[in-house]
C-alpha cells in the first residue's frame, strides 16, 4: 500500500502503527472529507470501504425503500451487519473482532432477502462454516439445536494428527474453552491456544 492509492471511499495517507501481529494500521481519507484511522489489509481487500458513511446511507436506503424494514428478516440481517461492523456491539468480539465478514452483496438487503428468503419461525442466522464470513454459500436458516452443534468449540482441530473438537481438547489439556478462545482473539493459532500451558492467574 502506497500514500495516495484509493480503496473505495478511501484514500490512503500515511502508515499509522502495527499491532502486535504486526498488522499494518494506516490513516485513510474518506470521499465524506472524514480521516480515520483503518486496518490496511482488511481495507485493500475491499472489506471495509469508508470511513462508515457508506454502510449509513445503505442503511437509510433500505430503511426508506423496502417494505420489510419491520419484519425479523431485516431485522436479522441488522444484527448480522452490527455483530461484524460496529465495534461498540457487545457481539463484535467474536465477529467482525476475529476478521468475520459480509460479502459485498449482502450490503443491500434486498439481495440478503433474494438469497435467505424470509425467516421461518423459530429459525436463526447460521454459518455452516463458523470461521467464514456471510454469503450465500456459507449460510442457512437454522434451528437452535442446529446452530448449537455447529458452534466454534465443536469444531475440529488438528495437532499432532489428531482431530478433536476444541471442547475435547480443552478437556485433554485442562483448559477451558472460554480461555482458548480468549487467546484465539487475542492472535493465537488454534493450536497454540489449546497447548500452551497456562499460567497462574490467567484469565478462567
Amino acid at each position: 500500500m502506497k500514500a495516495g492509492e484509493k480503496y473505495g471511499r478511501l484514500t490512503a495517507i500515511k502508515e499509522t502503527r502495527k499491532n502486535h501481529n504486526y498488522l499494518a494500521y494506516w490513516l485513510f481519507k474518506c470521499d465524506c472529507g472524514n480521516e480515520k484511522e483503518l486496518r490496511a489489509n482488511s481495507v485493500k481487500a475491499g472489506e471495509i470501504k469508508s470511513c462508515g458513511c457508506l454502510q449509513k446511507e445503505v442503511s437509510k436506503k433500505n430503511l426508506t425503500t423496502h417494505g420489510g424494514s419491520y419484519t425479523n428478516t431485516y431485522k436479522t440481517w441488522q444484527k448480522m451487519r452490527a455483530r461484524c461492523l460496529n465495534k461498540n456491539d457487545k457481539h463484535y468480539y467474536n465477529y467482525g473482532g476475529r476478521g468475520i465478514t459480509i460479502c459485498e452483496r449482502w450490503n443491500d438487503f434486498a439481495n440478503f432477502l433474494e438469497d435467505m428468503g424470509e425467516r421461518k419461525e423459530g429459525m436463526s442466522l447460521d454459518r455452516i462454516d463458523s470461521e467464514k464470513g456471510y454469503c450465500k454459500e456459507n449460510c442457512r436458516w437454522a434451528t437452535k439445536i442446529e446452530q448449537q452443534n455447529n458452534r466454534r468449540d465443536c469444531h475440529y482441530v488438528e495437532i499432532n494428527g489428531v482431530k478433536k473438537t476444541l471442547t475435547e481438547w480443552s478437556r485433554i489439556y485442562n483448559i477451558k474453552v472460554a480461555t482458548i478462545n480468549y487467546r484465539i482473539r487475542n492472535g493465537m493459532t488454534d493450536v497454540e491456544a489449546i497447548t500452551t500451558p497456562k499460567r497462574i492467574n490467567q484469565f478462567k
